[in-house]
């Protein structure tokens, strides 16, 4: 039977294998006992994105988020604030503390396309992927200690005097280092300075102080320069921070070779030790 308006007959045809979606988002999973927060980035089954929607899960629960992973320009507040983010500065992804650093991680994120603000905001453009290994390794490449460079105990040992002068100095290693992509081989170091003057920053009350000392390029020149941290309290002393060694460098090619802790055990006595592993890794 036959009817006026009857649709024409047509065949559905299965394509298969086709386009699904246009790619700027994606369905995730979400952990057991996490909180996502909408309009937060996170990195889930290896995709950084910004969460579209809330979602918390309790114990052996999992769910799932939409993440925006478009190659686009965003906002946010979620970064190192002790960092710059300077206009044009990579970002990589710190799974650690789940915020964008300018301090190469094996996770690059994008690029700042607007430096931070008063209110520690930046604007920067999301990386088409998140890339592990390969710019995690060529900045690893360009900015490491290549060989050597070791801290030690000084060759004369470093001296104070509560109120009066004092000298601090550690003995370093031959070795080379690049920075910036600036190869520099140095020679032995012995008794390198590390602080000096005629009023020790150490006393009873605030015994202690670490000092980080950087490799440091500017104009194709790489030096060695130290980095005071605060005089603290027994324990509680604690390295220079990004920005402050930024501030004290005058700009950012700068690596970490190692700290050195200065300790007052007396009115005229301290005890040192060295650390060296936190130069840079890979």
């Amino acid at each position: 039977m036959t009817w006026t308006g009857q649709p024409t007959p047509a065949t559905a045809v299965y394509l298969g294998y086709g386009k699904i979606s246009d790619g700027k988002s994606i369905k995730v999973t979400v952990p057991e006992s996490t909180t996502i927060t909408a309009g937060k980035f996170y990195l889930l089954d290896g995709f950084l994105g910004v969460a579209m929607e809330s979602v918390t899960t309790g114990e052996g629960k999992t769910s799932e988020v939409t993440l925006s992973i478009e190659n686009a320009e965003y906002e946010t507040d979620q970064i190192n604030t002790e960092e710059a983010f300077t206009k044009g500065a990579d970002v990589y992804w710190d799974s650690n503390n789940k915020h964008l650093t300018t301090t190469a991680t094996a996770l690059y994120a994008g690029q700042v396309t607007s430096a931070k603000d008063s209110n520690n905001v930046i604007w920067f453009k999301l990386a088409p992927r998140v890339i592990t290994n390969a710019d995690a390794l060529a900045s690893f490449l360009r900015n490491s200690v290549q060989a050597g460079l070791l801290a030690g105990a000084p060759t004369n040992a470093s001296t104070h005097a509560d109120a009066g002068a004092f000298d601090f100095n550690v003995d370093i290693e031959p070795g080379l280092v690049k920075v910036n992509n600036v190869l520099k081989e140095f020679a032995a170091q012995a008794n390198f300075d590390i602080d000096n003057g005629a009023e020790s920053p150490l006393s009873e009350a605030k015994p202690d102080i670490i000092y980080t000392v950087v490799a440091a390029e500017a104009n194709g020149v790489v030096t060695m320069v130290p980095v005071a941290g605060a005089a603290a309290a027994a324990d509680a002393a604690a390295a220079p921070t990004t920005a402050a060694i930024t501030a004290a460098v005058g700009h950012a090619n700068w690596i970490r070779l190692f700290n050195t802790k200065i300790s007052r055990t007396g009115a005229s006595a301290i005890s040192q030790t060295y650390d060296n592993s936190v130069r840079p890794s890979y």
